[in-house]
């Protein structure tokens, strides 16, 4: 049985993705080309991302995880009713007397706020 060849330009256009969706994906084309595919999910997984927003701000979520700015602005005011209210680890709140983190998944401390 024939297979018919195809430029990628010929393919249909796809509008959505999803995460077992297979990208094609040519592998050392400067040595030995090999095609095969990867599933979307997977490709994201191995990116390295670096994002720089305005001048002073960098995200950097693949190596070390980390945001840096001239300046953050934390715009949610709440009172969380108990230490052990659902929150996500690493969500940063306030209200008029405490800076309020959660360093685990439903695990919230507080540092008192003065005035200086």
């Amino acid at each position: 049985m024939a297979t018919e060849s195809k430029k990628t330009s010929d393919l249909p256009v796809e509008t959505t993705i999803r995460s077992a969706d297979r990208i094609v994906l040519l592998s050392d084309p400067s040595g030995v080309p090999s095609t095969a595919t990867l599933s979307y999910s997977n490709f994201f997984a191995n990116v390295a991302v670096t994002a720089k927003f305005g001048g002073n701000t960098t995200l950097n979520v693949a190596t070390a995880n980390t945001l840096s700015t001239y300046s953050l602005k934390v715009t949610r005011k709440s009172t969380p009713i108990a230490s052990g209210d659902a929150e996500t680890e690493g969500t940063i709140w306030f209200d008029n007397t405490y800076l309020y983190i959660a360093t685990a998944n439903n695990v919230i401390k507080r540092v008192a706020l003065t005035s200086f």
